[in-house]
């Protein structure tokens, strides 16, 4: 969320970052300040429980040392580059590198990539370079529409019954105030994905309004029920956003299970989770001059 102050006014930030105190003799998030709540191992060559204990893939620990320490001391030394496993990187990428198959399952990978173009075929919401090579000033922008509407307006061909079909969330006859003949219509659940300036704020997209302000329906012609939201701002875990985008998980068992990619998903949740702006970046050249 953007924090926002009239002349005079100010922001602090209170709860965890307070100044010393008699009652609090210590502000939190400073190293150093007081003893750690594990000492780490508790002596080398003895490797962390049910996790690979020899070979090129274990990371064994020298006392003291946690999981992180013990992965980033292996890897700074043997990787090429050195500390490859260490570099951050826009895409989220997951491989359990820790726990031994003898022992227990080990974790699911996670594979939600920009680069992928199995997975996402829209904008990159970062730099062609910071999908293949992060860099200090790599950054996720995500502005809705560049990056969010893009996903509703995406092709989406599909094979069923021997029939290319396209589930283009905003074509005509779907997400949209037009069949696929040219007629009016009730958008599908009275929800319009398409790219058209919003009546109630023509500065912004129909689609965004529709997904995250309550809007009138239109029954045979009459006024009807007011629907919506259908995201909750700030929250990708919110009961609004959870419904929404639990639809699209594979095997979910909805009518669009799987046609959005886990990479599209995350980037739905991210741009939920950092608040649902129109435009993240407020001095991008299509932002509105008020």
């Amino acid at each position: 969320m953007w924090l926002q102050v009239k002349p005079g006014e100010i922001v602090s930030c209170n709860g965890c970052h307070l100044l010393a105190s008699a009652r609090r003799p210590i502000s939190h998030g400073r190293a150093g300040l007081f003893a750690s709540a594990w000492s780490g191992a508790a002596a080398s060559g003895v490797p962390f429980p049910h996790t690979i204990a020899g070979g090129a893939g274990a990371f064994i620990p020298q006392a003291g040392e946690t999981m992180a320490q013990a992965r980033m001391r292996v890897s700074c030394a043997s990787d090429s580059p050195p500390c490859k496993q260490m570099v951050p990187g826009v895409n989220v990428i997951y491989t359990d590198v820790w726990t031994d198959p003898a022992q227990a399952t080990p974790g699911a990978p996670i594979n939600y990539r920009y680069d992928d173009a199995t997975q996402f075929m829209t904008p990159f919401p970062t730099s062609a370079a910071c999908v293949t090579a992060w860099a200090a000033n790599c950054r996720i922008v995500i502005n809705y529409p560049k990056h969010i509407q893009a996903l509703w307006d995406l092709a989406r061909p599909a094979t069923v019954g021997g029939v290319v079909v396209d589930h283009s969330c905003s074509q005509a006859g779907c997400h949209n105030p037009k069949n696929a003949a040219g007629a009016l219509q009730t958008p599908a659940g009275d929800l319009d994905l398409t790219s058209s300036a919003s009546n109630d704020v023509p500065q912004e997209l129909t689609s965004y309004r529709q997904l995250l302000f309550p809007h009138n329906t239109v029954i045979m012609g009459a006024p009807g029920p007011s629907v919506g939201p259908y995201l909750n701002a700030g929250s990708a875990h919110g009961a609004l956003s959870a419904q929404f985008l639990n639809r699209f998980a594979t095997g979910s068992g909805s009518t669009h299970a799987g046609w959005l990619s886990p990479a599209e998903l995350r980037l739905l949740s991210e741009w939920l989770d950092i608040g649902a702006q129109y435009f993240n970046n407020p001095f991008d050249p299509a932002v509105p001059v008020n």
